[in-house]
């Protein structure tokens, strides 16, 4: 009396990998990670600068960039941010600085010049400052300048930059997120259903091809 394998033979066991490697590969969705750079501006001068252009961080100059000086009047320091040129292109997050991991987003309280003055001796405003950069057509790179106030001079730091347009960042953030693909919950489902059947069929046919114990073979 003889008993076949109730093993899948290898034909069978290379179409349900390959099955299951595109059910699960409908589970995954794309790589939702955003691409963050960042650097140290390392600048400290009565009028320091920030600038985001073509996908690279730097410190000139220019219109668009985000100033940050420092200047005493009688007996009142100021402390100011501001989008040179004009406030439209790169603006501030009003309030003053923001805490670690404070969230930079669209609902940030936006404005083109930030403000604060105090009495003798220079405030300490340390902080990160949430900025953003107008890319001409609607749309934003959100970003953070390490910002500290030194005697009568500014001192810009750590810097970066959410290069995925209108994409949120952290406040002290420098890396993109792990990159852990996303859950599509739309294919989940289908792709669990395919993988069941596939296996319901193999074993279906596993019971068809299997002799019966007490059964005579030829």
């Amino acid at each position: 009396m003889t008993k076949r394998s109730s093993k899948p033979t290898p034909s069978q066991a290379l179409k349900l990998s390959l099955l299951a490697g595109a059910g699960a590969a409908g589970v995954m969705g794309q790589d939702a990670a955003a691409e963050i750079i960042s650097q140290n501006l390392n600048q400290q001068a009565y009028n320091v600068y920030f600038t985001y252009s073509g996908g690279a961080i730097g410190t000139s100059n220019v219109p668009g960039a985000m100033n940050g000086y420092m200047f005493q009047t009688s007996k009142f320091w100021g402390h100011t941010m501001s989008g040179t040129y004009t406030g439209s292109n790169t603006q501030v997050v009003n309030g003053g600085p923001l805490a670690l991991d404070t969230l930079i987003d669209s609902a940030s309280a936006w404005t083109g010049v930030w403000y604060r003055q105090g009495n003798v001796p220079a405030p300490n405003q340390n902080g990160f400052f949430g900025v953003r950069f107008s890319n001409g057509s609607g749309g934003w790179n959100y970003g953070w300048v390490d910002v500290q106030w030194l005697g009568g001079n500014t001192r810009f730091g750590m810097a970066a930059v959410e290069t995925t347009l209108n994409t949120p960042i952290l406040a002290g953030q420098t890396t993109s997120p792990s990159g852990v693909p996303e859950i599509d919950p739309a294919s989940a489902g289908s792709a669990a259903s395919l993988v069941a059947g596939v296996l319901a069929m193999v074993e279906q046919r596993r019971r068809r091809r299997v002799v019966p114990t007490g059964s005579v073979v030829a």
